[in-house]
């Protein structure tokens, strides 16, 4: 008979065993990977250098292990001679004794025993004398808990605007940055609140002070989303006299690590030339121009 993980054994000596406790740890994260940590770098010597961390390891059909991974160095053998070799960098759980020892290991070799999470794989190459020299190959899994998120993990929002013209050129906004703990899918969500400005008010006025044009008055801008300075989203956004609010969203992969962010806007050639954000400063909650990352849980490519 099974008992619920935290409770105490019971007068009949009921209790969680080992198998009870795999069970639950299997449903929590149904995929073997890395929960966090475990980079490994190289070095001009055959070593590799293990980052501490943890991982799940699947020992059995709905049966997984949580692995805490200590920080190390492990060496690996001379390059081959002629042609080359796969290292592969994994953390081990065994579950038969070996000299008495059922212990978890970090080791490298050809081959990936059973039971085991592969955190990195390079291909040494004869004549190598380095790590360094053998580039990261492996597409690094992460363990992925079930309903797990890390909610917005940047926001930005233009708090007050100007009137915009031609000659404005590229306009820059929301530069900031972010970091990842595991590869992550993230939801790039721009929201867009702008309207075009009467020809007779001039450039830099306060949006406040800008009044809307006719209906006949239509322009557009893009807007470039950029991480690491790669763009990742383009939008044209028609404007017109009318403050309305256009929302925008696009899902991406990043890996782990740190990341920057910055989106522009820009005029198109063609239509009306004057426009402006409408925000809360109006008297009412428009939302102005707003960009977020938020997190939709770990990567599964």
């Amino acid at each position: 008979m099974s008992v619920g993980f935290g409770m105490a054994p019971d007068a009949q000596g009921n209790g969680t065993t080992p198998d009870d406790l795999q069970a639950v740890l299997a449903a929590q994260y149904p995929e073997p990977g890395i929960i966090s940590g475990c980079t490994v770098s190289t070095r001009s010597s055959m070593e590799y250098v293990i980052a501490p961390g943890a991982v799940v390891v699947h020992i059995a059909p709905s049966r997984a292990v949580l692995v805490p991974v200590v920080g190390q160095t492990i060496t690996t053998r001379p390059a081959p001679a002629t042609g080359a070799r796969t290292d592969y960098v994994y953390v081990e759980q065994q579950t038969q004794p070996v000299n008495g020892s059922i212990s978890a290991r970090v080791a490298v070799g050809t081959q990936v025993p059973d039971n085991a999470v592969v955190i990195s794989k390079r291909e040494i190459k004869a004549g190598m004398t380095g790590t360094n020299a053998a580039p990261e190959t492996a597409n690094v899994t992460f363990a992925r808990p079930i309903g797990g998120t890390l909610g917005v993990l940047f926001s930005h929002k233009t708090e007050t605007d100007t009137v915009h013209d031609k000659t404005d050129g590229v306009i820059t906004r929301g530069k900031g940055m972010f970091f990842l703990t595991t590869d992550r899918a993230l939801d790039i969500r721009l929201t867009s609140s702008i309207s075009s400005v009467a020809a007779n008010v001039a450039k830099g006025t306060p949006s406040t002070s800008a009044a809307s044009s006719s209906p006949s008055d239509r322009g557009s801008v893009n807007y470039d989303i950029y991480i690491d300075n790669k763009l990742v989203l383009r939008r044209e956004r028609v404007f017109t006299n009318v403050w309305d609010t256009v929302d925008y969203s696009d899902v991406v992969v990043l890996p782990k690590g740190s990341h920057t962010i910055h989106y522009t806007v820009s005029l198109r050639v063609w239509g009306w030339e004057k426009w402006t954000t409408r925000y809360e400063g109006f008297g009412a909650k428009y939302p102005s121009d707003v960009l977020r990352v938020i997190d939709m849980g770990v990567a599964k490519e």
